[in-house]
């Protein structure tokens, strides 16, 4: 994810830039909704919790681009001891660097505690945001969640856009309620063109049949096809693990974060599943019509 790059403008092996800590802070602007948090190690600058640029999408662009930073202006100094941040709300002004004419701005609450040594205390929180978070869904993922799930997955995103975790935990699982069934078919159809066995074939198949979700989402990722298998990573199997946990004993902030591994694998896997299946089909109709057209030249 793009949240995870270090941006060009900053020296790794300089230890002064807190390199994994700036890495978060891009991923706190680029891809984290309202409210998200990051706790501030106890030694930090402006210029260190201020990213050059962004990876934002452009509304001319159309199109994810870089974002350059184009305020707060520097004067001298900056990013030096004399500019740590106080307990204040900074303002981040970017600029797509493809059209230079769109912008985005952030809101970010900066706390410092003058009492806590060893700044466990001090955190950053994203509060605002122009234009705002995006709750918009792609048009394949709403053609294929139907207009049922594709309901539930938009109240879903609203709740995220200001981390109500719980929420926005709570429409997810109505979305995979909805839908597993439909996801359950494209992993039958999936693995009975990959020549799946028939044990596995009918394993799906009560699976579709039960009642229970858990046994659902269970069979949906002991069976998923391994293509959809990222670095080991199961995305399937990080649904029903997630969906697992009680989330009602947990705070918003711990929920927001499950909320967003489950949109992320959920989106992954209904997009991929169905990419897969269309992809044989496709082949094969085009293989048939390449061997009506070799008849047709035989018979000639």
């Amino acid at each position: 994810m793009s949240g995870t790059r270090l941006p060009a403008d900053v020296d790794p092996s300089d230890s002064s830039n807190f390199p994994d800590f700036f890495a978060k802070v891009v991923r706190l602007l680029e891809e984290q909704p309202l409210y998200s948090r990051l706790r501030l190690p106890s030694t930090a600058y402006r210029a260190q919790i201020t990213p050059k640029r962004l990876e934002l999408a452009c509304s001319v662009c159309a199109t994810k681009r870089p974002f350059r930073e184009t305020g707060p202006q520097r004067g001298a100094g900056y990013g030096t001891t004399t500019t740590s941040p106080t307990s204040k709300i900074i303002t981040y002004e970017y600029e797509c660097t493809g059209c230079e004419e769109a912008t985005v701005t952030f809101f970010v609450e900066v706390h410092i505690d003058p009492l806590g040594a060893t700044g466990d205390s001090n955190w950053m929180r994203k509060i605002g945001q122009a234009p705002p978070w995006s709750i918009a869904i792609p048009a394949d993922l709403e053609k294929e969640l139907g207009e049922d799930a594709t309901e539930l997955y938009k109240r879903a995103l609203i709740c995220l856009s200001h981390s109500y975790g719980l929420g926005a935990c709570t429409y997810l699982r109505r979305v995979l309620e909805n839908h597993i069934n439909p996801l359950l078919q494209l992993i039958h159809d999936v693995r009975k063109q990959n020549g799946a066995t028939d044990a596995d074939l009918k394993e799906l198949s009560d699976a579709l049949r039960s009642k229970v979700f858990d046994k659902k989402t269970e069979a949906a990722y002991r069976l998923v096809p391994t293509s959809i298998v990222v670095d080991g990573m199961n995305p399937l199997k990080l649904i029903h693990e997630q969906l697992s946990i009680g989330v009602h004993t947990l705070n918003e902030e711990e929920c927001t974060a499950i909320a967003l591994k489950l949109r992320a694998a959920l989106v992954f896997v209904v997009r991929e599943l169905r990419r897969q299946r269309d992809s044989r089909d496709e082949f094969a109709r085009d293989l048939r019509t390449i061997s009506g057209l070799g008849r047709d030249v035989g018979a000639t």
